[in-house]
């Protein structure tokens, strides 16, 4: 599998380190919450993949058209259990999230389980699939 990953990306493939994933996916929430579509961007990978909780499916292209269009931020977001595993170039980040959204001046709140997988190709870390499950209240 990781020679085709790498002849994929064309890039060299390396271990990813628990502190690349938090890292980025610090650098994701900050995004969220300021909506910074540019950092977003640079963010998710080009295969990257949302699966809502009602699942419904986004790719990178659709997330930042709608993000754009809505002007949607998550002004709070609040985590629980926050687990990172690693193997070669992927990490896996799972985390219980309580989180609020603005979307056209309409607030959200969700509680979730997010899973969330990160890649290393290179010198970049991107995310590629976030896979979201409602938790009842």
């Amino acid at each position: 599998m990781g020679n085709n990953i790498e002849q994929n990306t064309g890039l060299p493939l390396s271990a990813i380190t628990i502190a690349e994933v938090k890292a980025k996916f610090d650098q994701f929430i900050d995004a969220l919450k300021t909506g910074d579509i540019g950092t977003l961007e640079t963010i998710y990978d080009d295969d990257y993949l949302l699966v809502r909780a009602d699942g419904q499916t986004l790719s990178k292209s659709q997330i930042l058209d709608d993000l754009k269009k809505s002007g949607m931020i998550f002004p709070r977001f609040e985590g629980n259990n926050l687990r990172i595993k690693t193997l070669g170039p992927v990490g896996v980040l799972t985390i219980e999230s309580r989180s609020s959204s603005l979307r056209n001046g309409q607030e959200a709140e969700m509680h979730a389980q997010q899973v969330m997988v990160f890649f290393r190709a290179g010198k970049n870390v991107t995310l590629t699939h976030v896979q979201l499950t409602n938790i009842a209240e």
